[in-house]
């Protein structure tokens, strides 16, 4: 990470950006060996992760937590519906 003016890294901003699909293309592309894949620890220390301000990190993290909240809601509202279905056509509920 190439520290920004305030030098900070929220811990969860960090596991957010490692995790991204781009950040894990990027890792995969460094893995050596086939047998034994390995990180090599000069590639790993030249690894970059874009490094907004503090609070722009932590609105980054908040809209993310949100976009799994969302996710989740959406997930129990399917079922919910699904359930409500089948009792209306009188389906055991699964």
């Amino acid at each position: 990470c190439r520290q920004g003016a305030e030098g900070r890294v929220d811990a969860r901003y960090l596991s957010w950006a490692l995790s991204s699909e781009g950040a894990r293309e990027r890792l995969r592309q460094l893995v050596r060996g086939s047998s034994m894949p390995f990180l090599a620890v000069a590639d790993l220390a030249m690894f970059e992760v874009a490094l907004p301000s503090i609070d722009r990190q932590r609105l980054i993290v908040r809209i993310h937590a949100l976009r799994r909240r969302a996710t989740e809601l959406s997930q129990r509202l399917d079922r919910s519906l699904e359930q409500l279905l089948e009792a209306a056509v009188g389906l055991p509920a699964s």
